[in-house]
């Protein structure tokens, strides 16, 4: 039923009228793998369409950061190593290299461990695809949420020390979700 979803999407398309081819091609080729192990033609590299490569990428890292009925979201960062792993077999390398580097080692929406003991989640990057912008809501040294506020990274404030991340955190261990602190 699960794969059955590109026909109930083609279905959808046929009824609207304007739809570009490239649009189609993305719908038919976004679970090929250029390995040739994707469905539902188990097309590979050449055969599939660029759009499709492009809706792939896009989709997968959608998969593997939301979560779902049959699954937890592994976070950002889980999500863009395990896409790098995959460059070559499930994705086409140039495009899957262009996407990481523009979305950063450290996306926006990571949850992440500040030097001033506070965990906060990435909200921008900066020119060269770092993190720039942190939204701290929880204190590690009080085991407690507090008021969001904003920090620029890399930046000195009243002469103080500079704020970088220290590693990496499992939002759902402090009970946090980024779509909490968005707003």
């Amino acid at each position: 039923m699960f794969r059955k979803h590109i026909q109930f999407g083609e279905q959808i398309l046929q009824k609207c009228e304007g739809i570009p081819k490239a649009v189609y091609q993305m719908l038919y080729d976004h679970h090929e793998k250029v390995d040739g192990s994707g469905y539902p033609e188990g097309k590979q590299d050449k055969e599939i369409s660029v759009y499709g490569k492009v809706a792939a990428i896009i989709d997968a890292y959608d998969a593997m950061t939301s979560d779902q009925a049959h699954k937890s979201s592994m976070g950002p960062i889980e999500a863009w190593r395990k896409m790098r792993e995959e460059s070559g077999l499930a994705f086409d390398k140039e495009l899957l290299s262009v996407f990481l580097k523009h979305i950063g080692n450290v996306p926006v929406g990571s949850c992440v461990a500040l030097s001033n003991g506070r965990v906060g989640f990435v909200l921008t990057l900066n020119k060269v695809f770092q993190p720039s912008l942190v939204r701290q809501v929880y204190s590690l040294t009080n085991k407690s949420f507090i008021e969001p506020t904003d920090i620029e990274l890399n930046k000195f404030a009243n002469l103080r020390a500079e704020v970088v991340i220290e590693k990496e955190v499992d939002p759902k261990s402090l009970k946090l979700q980024f779509i909490d602190h968005i707003s």
